[in-house]
This record gives structure tokens, C-alpha cells and sequence, in this order.
């Protein structure tokens, strides 16, 4: 990754702090970020058909799941049209409306938030549907431990500015990134790397 790419974080309401928080960070890094507020459950559904900026990385921050809920990411507070009317409505992220809703080629999910999200049958449904990697917690984490995660990952990934001959792939990204908190049971660490 170089300085001055873009990435693309989305947010619902819920989560617009942690992708302002992370935006930030980014923007200092010298990235290019495009923050996406989803109000609209159907401005997060165009975004999730590709209908953004054209960036190799796209954070979601997202809540996740607690069994026995639906294995999800969960976007929560948007509003939708129901029966003439605007109505809070949630949208659970599932496997199966992954695969029937998502369409970002090539690109690289990395879930900021999202407490159990970092289970093969979501990793599989995104990757099904031509993203190149999915990165995610494993197991319920800590807001601070997301933001310090994904703060890391995009510093590991711009290694190559600051150092050629030390180009960091994805995957060492992921690794260094996870390391920075292996004390904490809602730490870092929780986080895995998932590639076609």
C-alpha cells in the first residue's frame, strides 16, 4: 500500500465514532479515506453492490453476533420505508444475503467492530463473492481494541513507504497488527485474516 490511496470505511449510525476515529488515523498516515454514514438501510445495501469510491480496502464497522443470533455483521439505527412510513430498522449481514447482496470484486473486507465476525461462513460468503480477503475479530472484543487493530493493519500495510526492502503483505499486516494487544481476552489478537 502507498500514501495517498483510498480507502472506504462505512458506518451506521451506531459506529460513525469508530470510523471517524479510524478516518482520522488514516488521514494522518496520508491515505485517502471516504467515510460513508449509512442513515438509509438502502445506502448501505448500493454501497455493499459496489456503488463507492474505487478503493482495494473497505472497512465496515459493524457490530456482530451473540448465539443464538444469526451469524452476521450487524448494522443497527438505519431507517427504511416500511408500510408508508420511515422505521428504524436493522440489517442483519448474513452469509446467505452476503452472497446475494455483495459485489466487490477484489477488494478486502476489514471489519472494525463486529464481535464474532471472524467465522468461516462469513469469510467464505464475502470471499464467494470475488473479495480478495476478510479480515475480523474471532471472538467478542473490546471498541478500543477495533479502532488500535485497525489503526495498526493500515500502518503495517504502508511499511513500504517508510522502509522499501520491508513491504509487509496482508497477511504479516494482520499479524503485527494483532499482536499490539495479546494480554487482553477482548485484545487485538481476536483478529484473523481469511484470502481467496
Amino acid at each position: 500500500m502507498r500514501m495517498f490511496e483510498s480507502v472506504v470505511i462505512v458506518a451506521d449510525p451506531a459506529t460513525l465514532e469508530l470510523g471517524v476515529a479510524v478516518r482520522a488515523a488514516l488521514e494522518a498516515f496520508r491515505l485517502r479515506v471516504h467515510l460513508y454514514q449509512c442513515v438509509q438501510k438502502r445506502n448501505l445495501l448500493d454501497l455493499l453492490t459496489g456503488q463507492m469510491a474505487d478503493a482495494e480496502y473497505v472497512v465496515l464497522c459493524a457490530g456482530g453476533f451473540h448465539p443464538p443470533e444469526p451469524e452476521s455483521l450487524h448494522f443497527v439505527r438505519m431507517v427504511d420505508e416500511v408500510e408508508g412510513s420511515w422505521q428504524e430498522v436493522d440489517l442483519w449481514l448474513t452469509p446467505e444475503l452476503v452472497r446475494e447482496k455483495v459485489s466487490l470484486p477484489g477488494r478486502t473486507i476489514v471489519v472494525t467492530g463486529g464481535c464474532n465476525t471472524g467465522t468461516e461462513g462469513l469469510a467464505e460468503a464475502f470471499l464467494s463473492t470475488g473479495c480478495q480477503a476478510y479480515v475480523a475479530p474471532a471472538e467478542p472484543i473490546d471498541a478500543d481494541s477495533v479502532v488500535l487493530f485497525t489503526i495498526g493493519l493500515f500502518y503495517h500495510l504502508l511499511q513500504e513507504e517508510r522502509e522499501p526492502a520491508a513491504a509487509c503483505s496482508l497477511e504479516w499486516a494482520v499479524k503485527r497488527a494483532a499482536a499490539m494487544d495479546t494480554t487482553s481476552r477482548e485484545g487485538t489478537h481476536l483478529y484473523r485474516c481469511f484470502t481467496a
